[in-house]
């Protein structure tokens, strides 16, 4: 009569596939890639897709109580508010008010005489005052806008108005100007600024058309013809400098 029973092999054997298939398990639920570590990545998605709904709710809701505030008419607003850009279409007038607690309203005059207001902000005065300048008529009233208002030029006669840089020159002919966009030019016309005001220092003066300004702490090379100006390195600045030392005095 034969025993039955569990051979030593056999239960190693099965030992074995057990541990293999518990690791395997694991490593599905706390791996690195596993259940748990999905479960939270889920959550996060989630997490941040609600508050971005809500972020985006909370624009929303803002959005609509701006729109939906009590206005001042257009009489209060002619009366209280200060004209700061305004241009004309072939179908209307567009006027830019500021308004006490710097609020910013546009009313719109149109060919048939109604109106309509609505809130603006300092981007749309921007524009307008881009279309002020190429016109005429609105370039000679933003150059009284700002003789009216006392505002002074930055330097020479560029002037700064709401973030916008504008060139000035008036003549018998009238006036003339220019919306200054160009990046490097502002940053001259402010160095500039800075000479006038002390806060800036001319080290090398009109060297081969250029002054070399420490300004900040930095050096800048500036064209004196343009105005355009470039951050250079104080190594730069030594080397000119050594240059001009070299060539001594001139006769």
């Amino acid at each position: 009569m034969k025993n039955k029973g569990i051979t030593l092999v056999a239960l190693v054997i099965t030992t074995v596939i057990i541990l293999i298939m518990s690791g395997v398990a694991l490593n599905l639920v706390v791996g690195e890639n596993g259940l748990i570590t999905k479960a939270k990545e889920t959550k996060n998605v989630y997490d941040n897709a609600v508050a971005k709904d809500q972020e985006m709710q909370d624009r929303l809701l803002a959005y609509i109580e701006d729109q939906t505030e009590d206005m001042p008419d257009l009489e209060t607003l002619e009366d209280d508010a200060i004209f700061c850009a305004g241009y004309e279409t072939d179908s209307a007038y567009y006027a830019f008010m500021e308004y006490p607690e710097g609020k910013y309203y546009k009313i719109t005059y149109y060919e048939d005489e109604s109106t309509s207001i609505s809130k603006s902000n300092v981007a749309e005065i921007r524009a307008a005052l881009s279309e002020m300048v190429t016109d005429e008529e609105g370039r000679n009233a933003l150059y009284s806008i700002l003789v009216e208002s006392g505002i002074a030029p930055v330097y020479s006669n560029y002037y700064c108005y709401f973030g916008g840089y504008f060139r000035f020159t008036q003549d018998q002919n009238g006036v003339d100007g220019e919306e200054i966009t160009n990046p490097s030019k502002i940053l001259g016309i402010n160095i500039y600024a800075a000479v006038y005001d002390h806060t800036a220092v001319v080290r090398i003066a009109d060297y081969h058309s250029y002054d070399y300004i420490e300004y900040g702490g930095k050096y800048y090379k500036v064209n004196i013809d343009s105005l355009e100006a470039i951050e250079i390195p104080q190594s730069e600045f030594q080397v000119v400098y050594e240059q001009i030392i070299a060539a001594g005095p001139v006769e």
